[in-house]
């Protein structure tokens, strides 16, 4: 679930996933069109809602799983493939 308050971001799991599949911030940014500063930030803060299905493609991980909702890690689906 994400923050119980405006004031807190959502459970994020965007470095651990990032090293353990060992992407770098330049790749998500390259993928996402932004710079790797940004993807830094992101790793501390909230995904915005248009990079998450790019950043939950590239890594193979549910989107769910990648903001803290699930702990069901994967693989990641295209909302089209989603029943």
């Amino acid at each position: 679930m994400r923050g119980t308050d405006d004031s807190r971001p959502a459970q994020n799991r965007l470095l651990e996933v990032r090293e353990r599949r060992g992407i770098t911030l330049t790749q998500i940014a390259e993928a996402c069109g932004v710079y790797a500063s940004t993807v830094k930030y992101w790793q501390t803060r909230s995904i915005p809602d248009e990079h998450l299905a790019t950043v939950g493609a590239l890594l193979n991980v549910s989107v769910p799983y990648l903001i803290g909702w699930s702990d069901r890690e994967g693989p990641y689906r295209a909302p089209s493939e989603v029943a």
